[in-house]
């Protein structure tokens, strides 16, 4: 114990304990304190009971002598936060420059391994600015993995550590593959070594008991982690490939693994990475037969993600099934199923293979997709069918070029009052149409927005019902007061699970909250032009928004009547059509007697029917 520290002690001013503690520290020694970094102790001032401590941002910092005790380690000169305090320029253009030396350094600075929360926090700021830690640490780590002296993890619950000497790259390449449990962090390891297969020198010989494991667990992960499992069958495949003499008789095949797996595949298959993919995909001929894998791969088209549709797609039409595809595409139109991604791969095949089946139906379909996940506020979406009829300007003009004008006209309509569309993209689409079709103009200018217009103060009115009026602020009052502040929770409680780059809740949160702030401002941007009313007073000498009018087919002879009320007023089945649907603007301003063209269900075809009676909804 240092000679003064003893006559504190003897005095009883300090503690036995403590003494030998603070002899540790003296002048000139170098320490770490968990907050504040680096330091070298400057003074004792003993008769205060207290030490002096040049931290690198708290020069001649005082600190009480227990305190000091408790929260300081003495450290040698080469730790890398003495470093920072010694010759911070120096050691922050490590870092920049050296990467892989920098961080062996922190690594030697603090026992040898880390978890990554710990590394990001102890690197960030202090030595890599905050702003660019991101890609410096994306850019190291593949200079770390090329170095064989540390152990990178595949998942931030294992720690970065640093490899004992001796190993050779081969032995190292093993080594990690030992190190990992999961079948995913073990694919992942496999794709290396056969990246590497030629550091072994006897690969054959090295790597068989390696391929003895990987087969064990193929099996057993093969029915609760199905696409692992096929990762994992993926690799040990490409390995083999390159190394034929590690092939094994009676071990797991991709055939019979889909075989066995076969209900299980629309859920696993998009999970997979590319390459993974496209060697399960290609095996689907041999799994099945020849009069079955057509089938079993029509069935993962609805869920097999814009990945997978193309490789599908291009294996079918590969071996002549383009019939087939075709088939599928109309049958998913009929029955208004189609996945978003299928129809986005309907649109950008349009003048290939797609071209049968691009044309209103799909138009339609385009539309009524997007429409219905806007409407779906617990789907959160990156809207990529509608970015890519936004972004493709040439698909809208397609759909419409040589169209009758019925369904131009109906299109129109359907784009100008959809809320799917910013209104800036909305306004490019519908250019697109007056391009093509210079009679859609005055319809898109507000001119003939629709006969409802006399009833509007403005064109861009809109007349609606009290009741509507009521349930679209309803609505909104739940986005505002309920639904975004719980997503606000969700985001806050999402940033707490850890790292954003991967922490799935977050993401998901924060694409809800897009969702829900673009129904936040399209629902205000239609209460603000909405002009409630209770349809008192309706004109019945014609028909108008706000009237009973019943009409008679003129080929049938069947009768129907429709009431004729606000824009947001839709029941089918008692007969209610708001103003601005076809039929409600096909009717208005007729009289009785006339004889109108109203829509039918099928696309671009018409039925005449003549007026035979007005009345009065609310007389």
């Amino acid at each position: 114990m240092h000679v003064e520290m003893e006559k504190l002690v003897a005095a009883g001013r300090i503690p036995s304990s403590l003494g030998q503690k603070i002899s540790a520290l003296e002048p000139g020694t170098y320490v770490v304190h968990k907050s504040w970094g680096g330091g070298e102790i400057a003074a004792w001032e003993l008769a205060d009971e207290r030490v002096l401590i040049n931290f690198r941002d708290k020069p001649g910092h005082p600190m009480k002598l227990e305190f000091a005790a408790k929260s300081l380690t003495a450290v040698e000169a080469g730790h890398i936060c003495v470093k920072l305090v010694t010759d911070p320029e120096g050691t922050r253009a490590m870092a920049k420059e050296k990467p892989v030396e920098f961080v062996r350094s922190v690594l030697e600075s603090n026992g040898g391994r880390m978890y990554l929360d710990t590394f990001d926090e102890f690197v960030k700021e202090a030595f890599v600015p905050v702003a660019s830690y991101k890609a410096w640490w994306e850019a190291a780590k593949k200079k770390l993995r090329a170095d064989k002296s540390f152990v990178v993890p595949t998942k931030r619950s294992e720690p970065l550590e640093l490899r004992s000497g001796g190993l050779s790259q081969a032995e190292a390449l093993i080594s990690d593959f030992g190190a990992v449990r999961d079948l995913k962090s073990k694919a992942k390891a496999l794709a290396v070594i056969t990246k590497e297969v030629s550091s072994f020198e006897a690969p054959d010989v090295e790597l068989d008991e390696l391929i003895n494991e990987v087969n064990e667990g193929i099996t057993r992960g093969s029915r609760l982690q199905l696409a692992h499992a096929l990762e994992l069958l993926t690799a040990r495949d490409e390995l083999q490939a390159a190394v034929p003499a590690l092939s094994r008789e009676g071990q797991p095949t991709i055939e019979a693994t889909i075989q066995e797996g076969r209900k299980k595949l629309a859920a696993v298959l998009p999970k997979l990475q590319v390459g993974s993919q496209r060697a399960v995909y290609a095996a689907f001929k041999n799994a099945f037969g020849e009069d079955g894998w057509v089938d079993a791969m029509l069935e993962l088209l609805q869920s097999a993600g814009q990945r997978g549709i193309v490789e599908v797609t291009k294996i079918l039409i590969a071996e002549g099934e383009e019939a087939r595809i075709i088939g599928y595409i109309r049958h998913g139109l009929q029955q208004r199923n189609l996945s978003q991604d299928l129809l986005a791969w309907a649109c950008r095949e349009r003048n290939n293979l797609a071209a049968e089946v691009f044309g209103p139906e799909l138009g339609n379909a385009l539309i009524n997709s997007l429409e219905k996940e806007h409407y779906d506020d617990e789907s959160p979406t990156n809207n990529r069918l509608r970015d890519l009829l936004v972004n493709d300007a040439d698909i809208i003009p397609d759909l419409v070029r040589d169209a009758e004008t019925g369904y131009v006209k109906t299109l129109t309509r359907r784009l100008m009052m959809t809320p799917v569309f910013e209104e800036l993209s909305k306004r490019s689409i519908l250019a697109r149409i007056v391009k093509l079709h210079p009679e859609m103009e005055s319809l898109v200018s507000g001119d003939s927005w629709g006969r409802e217009a006399e009833a509007a103060e403005e064109p861009s009115t809109l007349i609606v019902s009290w009741e509507s009026l009521q349930a679209r602020q309803k609505t909104l009052d739940e986005l505002i007061n309920r639904k975004i502040p719980k997503n606000k929770r969700e985001i806050n409680a999402a940033r707490e699970l850890g790292d954003l780059r991967e922490n799935f809740e977050y993401h998901a949160a924060k694409d809800q909250q897009k969702i829900l702030f673009r129904q936040r401002d399209e629902l205000e941007s239609e209460l603000k032009s909405a002009r409630g009313t209770d349809f008192q007073g309706a004109d019945t000498s014609q028909v108008n928004i706000g009237t009973v009018v019943d009409i008679c087919d003129e080929v049938s002879g069947e009768s129907h009547s429709f009431t004729i009320l606000g824009a947001w007023d839709s029941d089918v089945d008692k007969g209610i059509i708001a103003y601005l649907t076809e039929t409600g603007d096909a009717l208005l301003r007729s009289k009785i007697g006339d004889v109108v063209e109203i829509p039918t269900e099928e696309a671009g075809v018409s039925r005449s029917v003549k007026v035979v009676a007005i009345g009065s909804y609310n007389a």
